[in-house]
């Protein structure tokens, strides 16, 4: 008779990433406008990331999040709203 064994990987998880927006990123398009603003790309965990929006847009759940040792953050903010007619691309400041 077979004896099995389950083994469960408990070693802290990198958090997902906050935003579709990325370190290289130069200038916001239409279709980025809603994504959150992030102070660090840090996801490790214990990492604490403060997040905001454009302006026009509500930043809705926590101005800042902690990427807990289980992978996931703290909370899930989101940008909201309408940005309004978008035709000038804005540069983001590095």
């Amino acid at each position: 008779m077979a004896t099995y064994c389950t083994v469960f990987d408990f070693r802290p998880q990198e958090c997902p990433s906050l935003t579709k927006l990325t370190n290289d990123t130069d200038i916001i398009t239409a279709d980025l406008a809603r994504e959150l603003m992030v102070s660090t790309w840090a996801r490790s965990p214990g990492s604490v990331v403060r997040v905001w929006c454009l302006q026009g847009l509500e930043l809705r759940g926590p101005p800042e999040v902690t990427c807990y040792d289980s992978g996931l953050w703290s909370g899930t903010p989101y940008c909201e709203g309408k940005p309004g007619e978008l035709e000038v691309m804005f540069a983001l400041n590095k």
